[in-house]
């Protein structure tokens, strides 16, 4: 028997459309081209993205990476981000501390991403 991922992918986004926001948390991705001598060009795209702001949990705030300020965002797998974009959550920017896949059988699913103002 073989697990159909993208169809639970698709049960995720429902779930997060239902009880969490779309557009009040944002992913904002950066890219540059051209070269710092020359002159270089930085271009930035705002994603919408659906997702749960939530707080930290305590358990993870023991080792030292994450603090008591930090956020927990769970977004679904409609935009992979990556550890040099930025979280926008209201008009807020973070920078992203975390990022984990949930990937059951290499299919992401979700997103769960510590980030901090």
């Amino acid at each position: 028997m073989t697990v159909d991922y993208s169809k639970k992918a698709s049960g995720a986004k429902r779930l997060l459309d239902r009880f969490g926001s779309y557009g009040h948390v944002k992913l904002e991705i950066s890219t540059s081209t051209g070269d710092p001598i020359n002159g270089e060009t930085i271009t930035t795209t705002e994603y919408d993205l659906t997702a749960v702001d939530l707080k930290v949990s305590s358990d993870l705030i023991t080792d030292g990476l994450i603090e008591s300020t930090d956020r927990m965002v769970i977004a679904s797998s409609d935009v992979k981000p990556s550890m040099d974009n930025k979280i926008i959550i209201g008009s807020i920017p973070h920078k992203i501390i975390t990022i984990e896949a949930v990937s059951p059988a290499g299919v992401d699913v979700i997103y769960k991403i510590v980030c901090r103002a």
